[in-house]
């Protein structure tokens, strides 16, 4: 795959978070993908991200992703991302691998900004 087709799996991620279309994660991450960032009770897989999106889209509704920046050699990817909304900013930097058309494989760090009075909701 090209370096544009990789970077156009990655936007079409962003779209299907904005859509809440989790079931389209199949058509994107490989079947055995790994999260090397599990959180403590992520579940690994594809599954394991369908399940973290839904929790904490659940937990904030008005969340959207936006892609500031995408960056791509080879099989790799790099993005930055904020996650935006009206009680939540996060950036987050993510390292992909990519083969054969899917994301394989995930590194990822994230920072969290105060909104408002800097309380946690």
């Amino acid at each position: 795959m090209s370096v544009s087709e990789n970077k156009a799996i990655f936007r079409r991620i962003v779209e299907v978070f904005n859509a809440r279309n989790f079931q389209a994660l199949d058509d994107l991450l490989a079947p055995a993908f790994v999260d090397h960032n599990l959180g403590p009770t992520q579940r690994p897989g594809i599954q394991g991200i369908k399940d973290a999106w839904v929790q904490f889209t659940t937990t904030y509704p008005d969340v959207k992703l936006r892609l500031e920046d995408i960056v791509a050699e080879d099989d790799k990817l790099a993005t930055r991302v904020t996650l935006t909304s009206p009680k939540l900013v996060l950036n987050r930097m993510e390292f992909f691998r990519v083969a054969d058309g899917k994301l394989v494989e995930l590194w990822g760090i994230t920072r969290r900004e105060k909104v408002g009075n800097g309380q946690d909701p």
